[in-house]
């Protein structure tokens, strides 16, 4: 260590040695870089993506010490198969030795996920020769400090708080379009068709109107502000076999894994709940259109204060769909994550959701009739 510090470093680029649940450790090894340092220096270490989101008493701790001397200046979540056929999630934080983190001084956040390399069976490459144009806007946004929809943002944090872009994005909900709502009916009417929960399907909708979206006049709601949030514990896979619909973190078939005893099992009520995948990738969320048991990956959703039906459930699916980018293997969406997320919808005269219009607008859509 004397040696190092005998030699005045003022930059180190670091990979410290990953293992599951090691976060501590990795953190560790960039406090020590950072401590070694001249003042004003730059460290940027590539680490497992969960050193910036875990909760985990020590890891908090080792945050705490490093912000107290050293000044958080960014966070790139990286590609998730960065480092294939390893199945490991990164990011790269950026420190400033030596300079305590104000805790009001905002934080660069990239959500640098599409680098344009594809996978082969050779590895990751940059088969159409994208990443050279990535780069240098990448490198542009950072030196500039700008924030860029679905790419960066910046936010004041401290060492409680998750050090990721996907906690902090705003959603750009101008992208979302009519073509997203329709594929979602046709896909969960595909669904209820396939396993024999409808005769007969068409793409007649249920009403001849025609309806804009207009997202500028959506107001955002937190998701625990709609939705009771309430998990139970399940064994992963009950045994039992049966006709009720096991759901779990699968991003198929309606989330359906299987089917399993009813008189063994907690039944909940079809048509009441939207199901979301904790722990898969993407998070994806689902409408139960019939009785359902899940295991300990899923969290069923039930509005609050207004009553679900099948047309208000696609259009809340799909929103929440939109939502996907921010969860990962890295960062699963968990009770906590979920209940600080916020979503848009239309609203009302009274500034409340507008259930009527998300109804109307879903019936108005191709498919509507056959759910």
């Amino acid at each position: 260590m004397g040696l190092i510090k005998d030699l005045k470093p003022n930059i180190a680029f670091l990979n410290p040695p990953y293992k599951e649940g090691n976060s501590e450790k990795q953190l560790e090894f960039i406090e020590n870089a950072c401590d070694l340092l001249e003042t004003n220096g730059t460290c940027v270490a590539i680490v497992q993506f969960s050193c910036a989101i875990s909760r985990q008493k020590n890891v908090l701790l080792v945050k705490e010490r490093l912000l107290k001397k050293h000044k958080l200046k960014a966070v790139f979540s990286m590609p998730d198969e960065l480092f294939t056929p390893v199945g490991v999630v990164t990011c790269i934080i950026v420190l400033q030795s030596h300079t305590p983190h104000d805790k009001n001084s905002k934080t660069f956040f990239g959500y640098f996920k599409d680098d344009g390399f594809v996978k082969t069976k050779k590895g990751r490459i940059d088969k159409n020769n994208q990443w050279h144009e990535i780069e240098k806007h990448w490198l542009k946004i950072y030196k500039n400090n700008e924030e860029q929809d679905g790419l960066s943002v910046k936010k004041e944090v401290t060492f409680e708080d998750e050090w990721c872009a996907e906690a902090y994005m705003v959603t750009d909900y101008s992208k979302l379009t009519k073509e997203d709502f329709i594929n979602m009916v046709h896909n969960f009417v595909t669904y209820k068709f396939a396993s024999k929960l409808l005769s007969n399907a068409s793409n007649d909708s249920v009403a001849k109107s025609t309806i804009s979206l207009n997202q500028n006049e959506w107001e955002y709601f937190k998701l625990q502000e709609l939705f009771l949030l309430k998990m139970c514990g399940y064994p992963k896979i009950p045994e039992t076999e049966g006709k009720i619909p096991l759901i779990t973190a699968t991003e198929f078939n309606n989330g359906v894994h299987s089917y399993i005893d009813a008189e063994k099992n907690k039944i909940f009520k079809g048509g009441k709940y939207l199901t979301i995948a904790k722990n898969g990738k993407p998070m994806v969320t689902f409408y139960q259109p019939s009785d359902f048991s899940y295991n300990i990956h899923v969290l069923p959703i039930k509005l609050k204060n207004f009553e679900l039906n099948q047309y208000i459930a696609m259009f809340l699916v799909t929103i929440l769909n939109n939502e996907q980018y921010r969860f990962s293997y890295g960062r699963a969406a968990s009770q906590i994550s979920l209940k600080t997320l916020k979503i848009k919808l239309p609203i009302d005269a009274n500034s409340l959701p507008d259930w009527k219009f998300m109804e109307d607008y879903i019936k108005s859509l191709p498919y509507s009739a056959s759910l």
